[in-house]
């Protein structure tokens, strides 16, 4: 072997006294590979550390092919990297952790691919030492691995990092075998885990999470998506996470996440979501029908009664003369008027629009400026396209909610002005009301008044989609509702 080390200025002596120094290591496994005219891999030289990855006793090895002398764990991947090495004829550096009948156990490998003076390469050192199971494996301080352990053991899901740039996971714990069906270094070993393993209808907004992760240091940023076990099928994850580490202009380089299985949880969710379609298409058409008997039946009275109250007037001159009764008549008149209005406006709040015709987009639009125009108030909207692809038991109940809380504005605010907005943003929908009016105060949202009430019905959909009400006033009054993607 002294050959292939020869160095220029050193005598084969010498390099033979390095070799052995290097060979004798305890704590480093060294092997050397030569790739046979075969093409097969064979060991041609194996220390006694080399041993701990090998189904025979180590001075057996060299001869041997590969493939038929390394653990199963680590067999596959190891020749492959080999293979990697001789095809580019550059170094290759790795980490790695498996799972061992006698537990878990990582190290860092290099391999040197040997170049012969024509340029040939045909052997590889190859040399592993032992390293830290866990972050320590991926470059976090080992100050924590007793904190991860503690999560390995305790967490019901799994645990990563994520290295953005090169879309690896750098490490992978947790109960992933469990919830999975996969090793840990079987997802740390694929090249795109989150293309491999989301399915590929929640894929394209996943990638925009985690694009969209880095903009604030301090926030955590959730998400559920559906992930592909061993068997092929696919589990629901709620996923949380959390920029870990940042390159020197700021973007974030990798991310630390925890995965728990929301599957059972979600098929309740989906059953209780559909009964709550059901109420809530129920209600929407009784709103219709009570907001058809209010045009039709109660708005149709007050117009009589203007007409009769315009005709008895001109039926009876002298009641002009009196000034008395002629304010009094006034006064009729515009409450009349005003019950009108109020009928026109709290008919059509009440209204649902056509929102599998239209998409919710052009509803929230249309339905906030016609709300406008007859309220005499005047609207501001702003509504992100991407809510028109929302299922319909997320896009009837955000009609709903602006719904109700354009009618506490009505009821209540006497605004002049109103804004509505409704985005998605990092995984939730946001919809935010703002008027100018003359507020509220804290009792007055606790207590069971016509403004209570409404609130309280606005919070209990909230909450059946998982989602958080806000509602504050200062100098007007601002509501925002936050909903999670599912």
């Amino acid at each position: 072997m002294t050959e292939l080390y020869a160095t220029k200025g050193r005598t084969l002596v010498e390099m033979e006294d390095i070799w052995r120094a290097i060979l004798s290591d305890p704590n480093i496994a060294v092997g050397v590979v030569r790739l046979d005219p075969d093409g097969e891999l064979r060991i041609i030289e194996a220390n006694p550390a080399a041993g701990a990855f090998s189904t025979i006793p180590w001075n057996e090895a060299p001869g041997e092919r590969v493939r038929d002398i390394m653990i199963p764990e680590v067999a596959d991947y190891f020749e492959a990297k080999l293979r990697q090495c001789l095809a580019t004829g550059e170094p290759q550096n790795y980490e790695r952790a498996i799972d061992l009948p006698t537990g878990r156990v990582a190290w860092a490998a290099n391999m040197i691919p040997v170049r012969h003076g024509n340029g040939e390469v045909r052997e590889i050192v190859a040399m592993s030492r032992p390293i830290p199971v866990g972050l320590h494996a991926t470059g976090i301080d080992e100050r924590n691995q007793k904190l991860v352990d503690g999560l390995n053991t305790t967490n019901p899901g799994l645990i990563y990092l994520l290295d953005l740039p090169t879309r690896r996971a750098t490490y992978v714990g947790g109960q992933v075998e469990q919830l999975l069906g996969f090793k840990p270094y079987q997802l740390e070993e694929m090249g795109d885990p989150v293309r491999d393993m989301v399915h590929p209808d929640d894929y394209g907004w996943v990638e925009q999470m985690f694009a969209e992760i880095g903009q604030s240091p301090d926030e955590v940023s959730i998400f559920e998506c559906r992930v592909r076990d061993s068997t092929g099928s696919y589990r629901r994850l709620s996923c949380r996470n959390r920029v870990l580490d940042r390159t020197e202009d700021g973007a974030a380089r990798s991310v630390i996440g925890v995965a728990t299985d929301m599957t059972d949880q979600s098929h309740l969710r989906d059953e209780v979501a559909a009964l709550n379609s059901l109420l809530s298409n129920a209600e929407l058409e009784e709103r219709r029908v009570i907001a058809q008997e209010l045009h039709d039946s109660a708005g149709q009275y007050v117009v009589a009664a203007e007409l009769a109250l315009i005709g008895a007037q001109e039926r009876s001159p002298e009641l002009k003369r009196n000034p008395g009764v002629r304010r009094s008549l006034g006064d009729v008149m515009e409450c009349l008027k005003d019950a009108e209005r109020e009928i026109r406006v709290l008919s059509y709040l009440l209204h649902p629009p056509a929102i599998a015709k239209q998409g919710l987009v052009s509803v929230i639009r249309n339905f906030t400026m016609g709300f406008g125009g007859r309220a005499g108030i005047a609207v501001d909207v702003s509504v992100d396209t991407r809510v028109n692809s929302l299922p319909e038991e997320l896009a009837i109940p955000l009609l709903r909610i602006c719904q109700e809380a354009l009618t506490n504005v009505h009821r209540h605010a006497k605004a002049k002005s109103v804004s509505v907005r409704l985005d998605v943003i990092r995984g939730k929908i946001e919809l935010e009301i703002c008027d100018d009016g003359i507020g509220f105060s804290q009792e007055g949202v606790t207590d069971h008044n016509g403004y209570g009430v409404g609130l309280s019905g606005m919070r209990d959909r909230v909450a059946r989609l998982g989602g958080h009400l806000d509602i504050h006033s200062n100098g007007g009054t601002t509501l925002k509702v936050l909903i999670p993607l599912r």
